[in-house]
Order: C-alpha cells, then structure tokens, then sequence
C-alpha cells in the first residue's frame, strides 16, 4: 500500500509539473491554458493528498519508527511541490494577463 501511494505521489507531481508547463507553452488559447493549470492544481492536490494518506496507514499499521525517520522527506517534497507547480502556474498566470 505504501508503494501505491509513493509512486501515485509522484506520477501525480510529474502531471502537475507537465500540466503546468503546458498551461506556459500553450500560445493564444487562454481557455486552453487556464484549464491545464487547473489541472495542475488538480494533480498538485492529489499528490499532496497520496502522502497523507501514505502516513496515514503508517500510523495505522503502527509503524512509528518508520515516520519518525520519513516525515522530512515528504514535507520537503510538498515545499518544492508546491513551489514549483506555483511558479509555474503564476508564469502563466501573468503570460495571459500581459497579452
């Protein structure tokens, strides 16, 4: 279960970076490119969502020790997440606002 919700984590962070960088690329179109950095919002949430509920059933099974020794990689994980997908996203925010 642990795999599951590291790997959907990740996928989820890759399609938010990818959905992001189109939303930047994506020429003329300010429908086209408002939707995909919603969904990198979207998948940006879900990947967020995947590492709560991956300590989530740490704490469940009661493998403690094991979030003792994890917990920093999944907050810095978030923190460059976020501000990477927010970059991104605020990029092409002011692309479509400045034309």
């Amino acid at each position: 279960m642990t795999e599951f919700f590291n790997v959907g984590s990740f996928l989820c962070g890759l399609l938010s970076w990818g959905f992001a960088a189109a939303a930047v690329t994506c020429v003329g179109n300010y429908k086209r490119g408002a939707r995909r950095s919603l969904l990198s919002w979207l998948f940006c949430v879900v990947a967020m969502l995947l590492q709560w509920f991956e300590m989530y059933h740490r704490i469940a099974i009661h493998d403690l020790s094991a979030v003792e020794d994890t917990i920093l990689a999944p907050v810095v994980g978030a923190v460059v997440l976020i501000a990477i997908s927010a970059g991104l996203n605020i990029l092409a925010y002011f692309k479509y606002t400045k034309t």
